[in-house]
């Protein structure tokens, strides 16, 4: 699935979310997205897992075989990411667009992404499509990464993207 797909997919599935309560928790639910990308950007892991529930979810549907594509647990996905400041030169994340849908708690964003991990010939440049749901306290429960497995396969040093799905 490329990603104008996926954007096409979102756009039909976002609807505008107005009215007091659930205009307030959208609105709250895409500043900690916007607060998600940032605190990646900056390698700020500790303030990262603070934006997750205790039981969330990481998914990577299209992960390649040889590397998880499911991660349980705010701790389990701090303890994956704790190693990325030191891994990690320079980290960009530009949200291209959010698109709301007609549950507050469902979020999709648009992420066009740039990871220099040190000690790599050339930088990961990446497209994501992620599903973020959120719980009635505001915290990530569930993101759902969608991505081309090809480069991060090649980024990660995992070699030669080999699909999880046959």
């Amino acid at each position: 699935m490329n990603r104008s797909t996926l954007a096409a997919a979102a756009i039909a599935a976002s609807t505008i979310v107005s009215g007091g309560a659930v205009a307030a928790d959208q609105a709250a639910n895409i500043q900690t997205i916007k607060d998600f990308y940032q605190f990646l950007e900056n390698k700020d892991v500790p303030s990262f897992a603070e934006l997750l529930a205790d039981e969330a979810v990481q998914d990577m549907p299209y992960a390649p075989s040889n590397f998880m594509n499911r991660v349980e647990t705010r701790e389990g996905i701090h303890e994956l990411f704790a190693g990325f400041p030191d891994a990690t030169n320079h980290v960009r994340f530009d949200i291209l667009a959010i698109y709301p849908t007609n549950d507050a708690n469902v979020v999709l964003a648009e992420i066009d992404g740039m990871i220099d991990f040190k000690g790599a010939e050339k930088p990961y440049l990446q497209q994501y499509m992620t599903v973020f749901n959120f719980d009635d306290e505001g915290k990530i429960t569930l993101f759902r990464e969608y991505f081309n497995p090809i480069p991060f396969a090649e980024a990660v040093g995992l070699g030669k993207y080999v699909p999880a799905v046959e």
